[in-house]
């Protein structure tokens, strides 16, 4: 059986009284009916199937986009990451202009390098940081891929309701 196939609990995370996925797979082509005799519903699991493979590898990019958008929502993280955008700098450097202790501009750091934004390396005393361009090149698509489709979108609603107007006023 494939590696992503382990065992999945439902979404409740109840511990005891779960039915797992794994004792369900075997049957061929799981219905949602087939669920629910079970006792839970087909919105409990998180992917049901011989395809979860596939799944999981496209569930995994969102992840990784979650976290940088999740690290990009915060104002200080925001700040330090325009501040790289400009070349390395040290930790002492990036807190000078945040309201906030050494510790906690740490803690943002931590986050900015556990979604893969900022890098940093210690020589001596120093910790330097820069900017990772790859996932911000990743997130800068993705909100591309998004407004291309919404300008189609709005573009053909705009020639909808030109042609509408037009029908209407030769009635």
């Amino acid at each position: 059986m494939p590696a992503t196939s382990a065992t999945l609990r439902d979404a409740s995370h109840e511990p005891s009284g779960g039915t797992d996925v794994q004792e369900l797979r075997g049957q061929p082509q799981l219905e949602s009916r087939s669920l629910r005799s079970t006792g839970r519903q087909l919105s409990n699991y998180l992917t049901v199937g011989p395809s979860a493979g596939i799944l999981k590898y496209v569930f995994n990019q969102d992840v990784d986009l979650d976290r940088v958008f999740h690290a990009l929502a915060d104002p200080s993280r925001r700040l330090i990451v325009e501040r790289l955008a400009r070349g390395p700098a040290s930790v002492s450097e990036l807190a000078r202009p945040l309201a906030m202790s050494l510790p906690a501009v740490m803690q943002h750091l931590q986050v900015l390098e556990a979604c893969s934004l900022v890098a940093s390396e210690k020589a001596g005393r120093v910790r330097t940081c820069r900017i990772e361009p790859g996932m911000l090149r990743q997130a800068e698509q993705w909100v591309t891929r998004q407004r291309t489709t919404w300008e189609g979108r709005l573009d053909r609603l705009g020639d909808y309701l030109a042609n509408d107007q037009q029908e209407g006023t030769q009635r």
